[in-house]
């Protein structure tokens, strides 16, 4: 029901407004309208590339932005899993090294120190790996399967190629030849506590910004699509195929997860 107006308060009521009352009420429905929208913080939201400093911060971010995610579930919540400590700290390590090579490839775009955090890939095409490059991320590769090996269980880590491969075969099959001129987003998280404040917008958009100033179009696979379609669709990104992920698992006591592949063209904003 809309909130009636400061004039359409019923003064023959007995109820009589002094001039300060007056300023009081309508400072409070100004507030409270604040406060009731998105748009309530002062603060500026300012995108920031990733540093090594935000590291740890962020780590944390995208480990309790996947905490309910769909596809983490599918992942962590099999017939064999262990729910013990080492699993959360070996995830905890696994997220560490992953955002530390965001950031060494000035991948990672950050707000608030990594309150918020992002991974924009660059288009495939214009990718280019240095001999020091491929040997880190062949090093990474190993120590994250050793990881794997000693913090998650068997079909643990059946799963997590699955949908790895899965997902990766879909895109480039759905996008053709384009997938190697399209940016992709990827990892996009918010901590609880900072969301419905525009960090999130203003990732995506300096992803989109990035993508808009080589010519490139973007694309992103949403884990969680009941959640994040209208905010993607909010930010230009529209679903253009669909693929289910568990419906094939007996294992899987969970409904299929639909993961749609959602894109936003260049120059069709």
């Amino acid at each position: 029901m809309p909130r009636p107006s400061y004039s359409s308060i019923n003064h023959s009521d007995g109820i009589k407004f002094l001039d300060t009352d007056e300023k009081h009420l309508l400072r409070y429905l100004a507030l409270e309208d604040a406060l009731s929208s998105d748009y309530l913080l002062a603060e500026k939201v300012v995108v920031k590339r990733l540093r090594n400093r935000d590291i740890r911060r962020a780590s944390r971010t995208l480990i309790t932005g996947i905490e309910d995610d769909p596809l983490a579930k599918y992942i962590r919540e099999t017939p064999d899993a262990r729910n013990t400590k080492l699993y959360n700290r070996i995830q905890r390590l696994q997220f560490a090294i992953g955002v530390s090579q965001w950031a060494r490839r000035k991948w990672g775009l950050a707000v608030n120190h990594g309150r918020a955090v992002v991974c924009a890939v660059p288009a495939p095409e214009a990718s280019k790996k240095s001999k020091i490059d491929r040997k880190i991320d062949e090093l990474y590769r190993l120590i994250n399967r050793a990881l794997d090996i000693v913090g998650k269980t068997e079909m643990q880590r059946r799963r997590f190629d699955e949908v790895s491969k899965k997902l990766d075969k879909f895109a480039e099959e759905i996008l053709g030849a384009d997938w190697r001129r399209m940016r992709c987003v990827n990892a996009l998280a918010t901590a609880p506590e900072f969301q419905r404040r525009g960090y999130g917008g203003a990732l995506l958009d300096a992803v989109t910004k990035l993508a808009d100033a080589e010519g490139r179009s973007t694309y992103l696979l949403s884990s969680n699509a009941a959640a994040n379609t209208e905010f993607y669709n909010a930010h230009g990104f529209f679903i253009i195929a669909e693929i289910l992920i568990g419906d094939d698992d007996p294992t899987w006591k969970g409904p299929p997860i639909p993961v749609p592949l959602m894109v936003r063209i260049f120059g069709d904003q």
